[in-house]
C-alpha cells in the first residue's frame, strides 16, 4: 500500500516500520479491521451459502474507495480520507451479521426482495422482525467501534430527511453518495433492488461536485481491484470487475424485464376478469330471477376457468339437487348422492375440495369423466350454498380468481335476499288482507251485534201483541162469514208472517246453538231441496250432483242455510234450473256446496248488499231481504265460509264451504 501511495517513494519502503510511518496509524488501522472483520465473516458464512461474501465486500470495498476518494477532492467537507473510507467498508456490517444468525431467514428475505424488486430493509422487517441496518448497529455497538461508525451503520439507509443534523450527518450523506454510485456501476452485490437513492441529487445537499464524483467512478473498478489483492480477499484484475458489474447490470435488467411481464400479464389476467365480470353485471348479475342469475354464473365461471364440463349443485336446509350439466341450465336431475358427497368434501367450509364422482355413474356419463377425480368451489355461505364443479378448476384460487368467486357469490347472496324480501313482501300483504278482512268482518259482526241487541228487544215487545192479535182474528173468523170471514183471514196471515218476521230476527240477534253429528250430505241436499221449492213457491227442476259424502256438521242448520240459498236461485233463475254440485277440495279436504242457476246474474249493488238484513232486489213487499243474512248467520255458527260469484256464461254461483271439523268419510 506504501509502495502505491502517492508518496514517491516507490521501491525506498523496504520494511514494515517503515511503512507505517508513510501511511499512518488510521490508514493502517482500516486495513488491519478490515481484514480482520473479512476473515471474521468469511469463516462462519462461506459454508452456509445464504450470502455470496466475496460479492458483499466487493460492493463494501467500492462504496469504502469512493467515500475515500470524494473526501479527499472535497476538503471542504472536512471529513478525514481514512474514516469516510473505513465507513463505507462497514457502512453494511448488518448483512453479513444476519446472514451468520439466520441464515434460512436471510436467504428467503433475499429471494423475496429480489422477486419484488424492492430495497432489503422493508422485506427483512417483514421476513427477520429486524433489518440488517438496526443488526448492524447492535453489532457494532457490542464491539465498541466509534460513534461515527455506528451511526452511518444505522442511518445509512434512511432518507436525508431522517438523518439528524449533528455531526455525523456529512459522513452518512458522504456514504450514502458513494453507496449510491457503487449500485449505478454495480459494483459487488448490495443486496438491494429497488430504484436506489438520488445520489446526485444528494452531492447538491452536500455541497460536492458531481462532475467530480462521476470521474471517481471511472476509476472505481481499478481501485477496487488493487485494495481487494491488497487485502487478500480476492485477486482480480480490472477487465474481470467491469465484467461482473456488466453481468450483474444485464441480470437486473432481466429481472426488470421479467418483472415487466409478470405485471403485463397480471394487467392482461385482471382486463379480462374485468371483461368477465362487466358481461356477467350486464347479463344477468342484477336480475332477480334465480334462474337467470345462476345460468349467468355458470357460464360466467366456464368462460373464466374454460371448462366445458359442469355440474352445479344447490342446497337449502330442505334438500341439495342438481341445476345444471355442462352448462345447460333446467335439467333438474335429482342428485342427493352427490349433494351428501359436496358436503362431505367441503366439510361444510368455503372454497375449493376435492370431489370424488367416480360413485355416481349417471353424473360421470353426461360428464363424460368417468372415474375423474373432480373439483368443487363453494359460491354461497350460510344456509342457502351453490357449489359449481368441474375439471378446469385450479387447486389453489389466485386473487384475481377470489375477486371473481367474491362477485359471483354476492350475486348469489344479494338474489337470496331479493328472494326473500319478496315472499316476505307477499306475506305481509297476505297479512294486510287478512287483517283488513277480519277487521271489516269484525266490524259486520259488532254492526250485526248491535241490530240483534236492538232487533231482539223489539222481537220481545212485539211477540205478545202479535199472539193476541192472531188469537183474537182467528176467534173472529171462526164466527164471521163471507167477506168479513177473508178479511179476519189476511189478519190472520198478515200477523203470522210477522212472527215470522220476529224469528228471523231473534236468529239475527242470537248465534243458534249446533249439535254436531255425521250427516250424509246428499240427504242434506234433498231435504234443502224441499225447504227451498217451499220457501220460493216454485217448483221447478233441481239437478244434484254428489258423491256419498259423510261429514260431520248439524244437520237441520245445514239444511236451513242451504234451502236460502236454493230458494234465492229459484227465485231469480228465471225457471231454467237450478244446479247443486257437492265435492271435497284439495288441499285440506273442505267441503264445497254449490248453487247455480241461469238468470240475470248478479247486479253490483247485490254483489256489496246481498248478505244485509232487509236487502233485496225484488219489487216492494214480495221480499223482506233476509233470507240470505239468516243463511250467513248459520253458515258462520257452523265455522265455514258462504259467498256469491257471478258466471261469465250468466247466472250466478252461490256457495257454502265447511272447514273439516269432524272425521270426513267418503263411500265408494
Amino acid at each position: 500500500m506504501s509502495r502505491r501511495a502517492e508518496l514517491g517513494l516507490g521501491d525506498r519502503i523496504k520494511t514494515v516500520r517503515r511503512a507505517v510511518v508513510m501511511l499512518g496509524l488510521e490508514t493502517v488501522r482500516s486495513a488491519v479491521l478490515s481484514v480482520c472483520v473479512f476473515d471474521l465473516l468469511r469463516s462462519q458464512v462461506e459454508h452456509d451459502g445464504g450470502l455470496d461474501l466475496v460479492g458483499y465486500w466487493k460492493h463494501a470495498m467500492g462504496v469504502a474507495c469512493a467515500a475515500q476518494a470524494i473526501a479527499k477532492e472535497h476538503r471542504s467537507l472536512r471529513i478525514v480520507s481514512d474514516e469516510a473510507f473505513l465507513a463505507g467498508l462497514l457502512h453494511d456490517l448488518g448483512r453479513p451479521a444476519l446472514a451468520v444468525a439466520l441464515p434460512r431467514a436471510m436467504v428467503r428475505a433475499q429471494e423475496l426482495a429480489a422477486g419484488r424488486g424492492v430495497e432489503a430493509c422493508a422485506v427483512e422487517r417483514e421476513v427477520l422482525g429486524i433489518d440488517h441496518a438496526r443488526a448492524g448497529k447492535r453489532l457494532a455497538e457490542r464491539w465498541s467501534l466509534p460513534e461515527s461508525l455506528r451511526r452511518v451503520i444505522w442511518l445509512h439507509v434512511q432518507e436525508p430527511g431522517a438523518i439528524p443534523d449533528d455531526e455525523y450527518r456529512r459522513l452518512t450523506l458522504l456514504v450514502r453518495v458513494a453507496r449510491g454510485l457503487c449500485r449505478e456501476l454495480h459494483l459487488g452485490i448490495s443486496g438491494d433492488h429497488g430504484i436506489g437513492p438520488d445520489w446526485r441529487a444528494e452531492c447538491a445537499a452536500l455541497g460536492i461536485d458531481v462532475a467530480r464524483v462521476e470521474s471517481i467512478g471511472r476509476r472505481l473498478h481499478a481501485e477496487v481491484g488493487e485494495r481487494c489483492r491488497d487485502l487478500g480477499v480476492c485477486d482480480e484484475h480490472l477487465a474481470t470487475l467491469m465484467l461482473e458489474s456488466i453481468q450483474r447490470a444485464n441480470e437486473r435488467l432481466g429481472r426488470q424485464v421479467a418483472a415487466m411481464e409478470r405485471r403485463q400479464r397480471r394487467e392482461r389476467c385482471a382486463s379480462e376478469a374485468l371483461g368477465v365480470i362487466g358481461d356477467f353485471l350486464a347479463h344477468a348479475g342484477m336480475s332477480d330471477d334465480p334462474r337467470e342469475l345462476l345460468a349467468g354464473v355458470v357460464l360466467s365461471s366456464a368462460r373464466w376457468f374454460d371448462s366445458d364440463a359442469w355440474v352445479v349443485v344447490q342446497g337449502s336446509p330442505e334438500g341439495a339437487h342438481a341445476l345444471a350439466f355442462c352448462g345447460e341450465i333446467d335439467v333438474e336431475l335429482e342428485a342427493q348422492g352427490i349433494a351428501a358427497g359436496v358436503l362431505e368434501a367441503l366439510g361444510g367450509g368455503d372454497g375449493l375440495g376435492d370431489l370424488d364422482l367416480r360413485t355416481s355413474d349417471e353424473i360421470g356419463a353426461k360428464l363424460g369423466r368417468q372415474g375423474r377425480l373432480m373439483r368443487a368451489l363453494r359460491l354461497v355461505g350460510g344456509e342457502r350454498w351453490v357449489v359449481l364443479i368441474g375439471d378446469a378448476l385450479p387447486r389453489e384460487l389466485g386473487p384475481i380468481d377470489r375477486t371473481l368467486v367474491a362477485v359471483w357469490s354476492q350475486a348469489l347472496v344479494r338474489s337470496d335476499r331479493s328472494e326473500r324480501d319478496r315472499a316476505l313482501s307477499e306475506r305481509l300483504a297476505d297479512a294486510s288482507v287478512r287483517i283488513a278482512s277480519m277487521q271489516a268482518s269484525r266490524s259486520r259482526e259488532e254492526s250485526m251485534r248491535r241490530l240483534g241487541e236492538m232487533t231482539a228487544g223489539a222481537a220481545h215487545e212485539m211477540n205478545n201483541p202479535l199472539t193476541t192479535i192472531s188469537g183474537q182474528a182467528q176467534r173472529l173468523a171462526n164466527r164471521l162469514e163471507g167477506a168479513d170471514r177473508d178479511a179476519a183471514g189476511l189478519i190472520v196471515d198478515a200477523a203470522h208472517d210477522l212472527s215470522e218476521l220476529v224469528s228471523g230476527l231473534h236468529l239475527l240477534a242470537r248465534e243458534p246453538e249446533v249439535c254436531a253429528g255425521d250427516v250424509d250430505v246428499r240427504d242434506v241436499i234433498e231435504r234443502a231441496v224441499e225447504l227451498g221449492c217451499e220457501r220460493a213457491g216454485l217448483d221447478v227442476p233441481v239437478e244434484i250432483v254428489c258423491a256419498g259424502i259423510q261429514w260431520h256438521s248439524d244437520r237441520e242448520l245445514l239444511v236451513s242455510a242451504l234451502g236460502e240459498l236454493i230458494a234465492n236461485a229459484l227465485i231469480f233463475g228465471d225457471g231454467d234450473g237450478v244446479w247443486i254440485r257437492a265435492e271435497t277440495m284439495p288441499p285440506d279436504g273442505r267441503l264445497r256446496i254449490a248453487v247455480q242457476d241461469r238468470g240475470r246474474g248478479l247486479s253490483d249493488r247485490a254483489r256489496r248488499h246481498a248478505f244485509d238484513p232487509f236487502f233485496s232486489e225484488r219489487d216492494a213487499g214480495r221480499g223482506r231481504g233476509l233470507g240470505l243474512s239468516r243463511a250467513r248467520r248459520l253458515v258462520m255458527a257452523l265455522e265455514g265460509d258462504i259467498g256469491l260469484l257471478g258466471r261469465p256464461e250468466g247466472g250466478v254461483e252461490a256457495w257454502i264451504e265447511l272447514r273439516r271439523t269432524g272425521i270426513r268419510k267418503e263411500s265408494a
